[in-house]
């Protein structure tokens, strides 16, 4: 269930859009009304139809959130996971191909995002060039961290599916070697595509050769022993 709050007393010492400098004349940086809607999910919330329907995008405020586009035949045709700072995608055509044809996602932990409603975005984009070069910019690192997911899917084995995820991970989160809080065996099996059991078992594996270390601050990762 999602919890809007007051955008100010919650998001103004951390916004998102200060910290990555997009979006200024449409946050409290330059306004005395912030345009963005503060919303929480608890862990493992779905992430409520409506926000594909009433906002043009999100920017993660804290927590992590994985977001999956649905062909008619109900399967993943990408996944992409983000956290603190990054763009999420809600509504077509920001976060739809032709061959799509719904969103869906989840709270990985506690979730915080800034949501711009869809008539602001669109009375907005047309007039001022500015946001348009920001939302690029994040749709540019959206890309990036889908393209390499996307890497790691195709693949061959489990084993050398799930080591070049950690990476990938690790490298477009900007989390250097942390991975976050709270990303649990079964969100890398959602991520991959793949079965839990076999995640589970090949994690251990990794685990045993030292190539992961899980502790209740996440899960650290050596890329050279995962790559070896």
């Amino acid at each position: 269930m999602s919890v809007a709050h007051s955008h100010h007393a919650l998001c103004v010492l951390h916004c998102p859009s200060a910290q990555k400098s997009v979006f200024e004349s449409l946050s409290h940086q330059h306004q005395e009304r912030c345009l963005f809607r503060y919303e929480s999910l608890a862990p493992r919330d779905q992430l409520p139809p409506a926000w594909f329907e009433r906002f043009a995008f999100g920017l993660v405020h804290s927590g992590t959130v994985i977001r999956q586009r649905i062909d008619a035949n109900g399967n993943a045709t990408s996944v992409d996971i983000a956290c603190a700072g990054a763009l999420l995608p809600l509504h077509w055509p920001l976060s739809h191909t032709q061959e799509d044809i719904s969103s869906s996602g989840y709270a990985v932990s506690q979730l915080n995002v800034c949501l711009l409603p869809l008539e602001w975005f669109e009375k907005q984009i047309d007039s001022n060039h500015q946001i348009e070069h920001d939302l690029l910019r994040l749709q540019s690192e959206a890309m990036e961290r889908m393209e390499r997911l996307g890497d790691a899917r195709n693949r061959g084995s489990v084993q050398e599916k799930l080591a070049t995820l950690l990476c990938a991970l690790a490298d477009t989160l900007k989390l250097e070697t942390l991975l976050p809080e709270g990303l649990q065996q079964k969100d890398l099996a959602v991520l991959l595509g793949a079965r839990h059991e076999t995640v589970c078992r090949v994690l251990k594996d990794f685990e045993q050769r030292g190539a992961i270390l899980r502790s209740k601050d996440g899960m650290q990762i050596d890329r050279a022993l995962l790559m070896s």
